[in-house]
């Protein structure tokens, strides 16, 4: 075996990354017609698999996907862990399973038969490492999220997330705030964003256009098991910000990333490492829910 070659599996098949093919006909590169998870695994087992693999299922489901065999999953879990072993990733790693559809047709397919893709790669932490610095954040005003019955999922159309990456690159923010169709901010551009004041850790909620975030609904678990208030909102103002004690934002792959700076404002982290601390412990435990 090459020692130095990364693999991907492709529905159940082993290839090297710079030897495989895709066809560039595949309705993921046409139209966005598929949608993804993006896991972090540590020992060859994917964390919090449960719930990444119940978003998964109700969004193929959303898309009028096939959840044929392949995608069971206990099958999936095997495959996940075929590839880790394969790649040499037995410490922290980054997984993502893309999910597109296979038919032919244009706008309209002609069946709803699916293929999956899996890639593994190296985190630079087995564990989840708060962020030593501080992020700054701003927002994103040029575009706005609708709020539809995909909203919840990670789709392959992400054209709203990439430009929302690129105005924050241009203004040196570390992230930037998106917001839904009410004016009202929603998550970052890859992650959902938590505020903390007076004891309460307020939340966008599903209802607002957010991602159903996995890593959000741990959090949400964790700080109610730790005596702390949570509420999940139609969305969050930029008062909320100003008046906030704290702001974190999460995703699956890096955890809880805290906010040092928003305008002139500054914010601590106290509560964001009390639940980095607890999810770590709760994760490598396995003793979450």
């Amino acid at each position: 075996m090459d020692s130095q070659a990364l693999y991907i599996n492709i529905n159940g098949e082993l290839e090297k990354e710079s030897e495989a093919k895709l066809s560039v006909a595949h309705r993921a590169m046409h139209y966005g017609d598929g949608l993804f998870e993006s896991m972090h695994a540590f020992g060859s087992q994917v964390q919090l698999f449960d719930l990444h693999y119940k978003r998964l299922i109700a969004g193929m489901k959303a898309l009028r996907l096939s959840v044929d065999e392949k995608f069971k999953k206990q099958q999936l879990t095997f495959e996940i862990e075929r590839l880790l072993k394969r790649n040499r990733l037995f410490a922290g790693a980054r997984v993502r399973l893309t999910v597109f559809r296979n038919a032919p047709g244009l706008y309209t397919p002609a069946s709803h038969g699916a293929s999956y893709l899996i890639e593994a790669s190296a985190l630079p932490n087995k564990f989840y490492k708060l962020n030593e610095k501080g992020l700054t954040i701003g927002f994103f005003p040029d575009l706005r999220k609708s709020i539809n019955y995909l909203s919840p999922f990670k789709t392959c159309n992400a054209l709203l997330n990439v430009m929302a990456g690129i105005y924050a690159r241009e203004n040196s923010w570390d992230d930037c705030l998106m917001i839904n169709e009410n004016n009202l901010i929603v998550e970052g551009y890859h992650s959902n964003v938590f505020v903390y004041r007076d004891n309460k850790l307020f939340t966008p909620g599903v209802e607002s256009g957010c991602v159903m975030g996995v890593m959000r609904e741990t959090i949400i678990h964790l700080a109610q098991q730790l005596g702390i208030n949570v509420m999940e909102l139609p969305g969050l103002t930029e008062e909320d910000l100003l008046s906030a004690e704290e702001i974190f934002l999460t995703n699956a792959v890096e955890g809880i990333r805290w906010v040092l700076a928003y305008k002139n404002r500054r914010y601590f982290n106290k509560i964001s490492t009390l639940l980095n601390d607890q999810l770590n412990t709760a994760l490598f435990s396995q003793n979450l829910y």
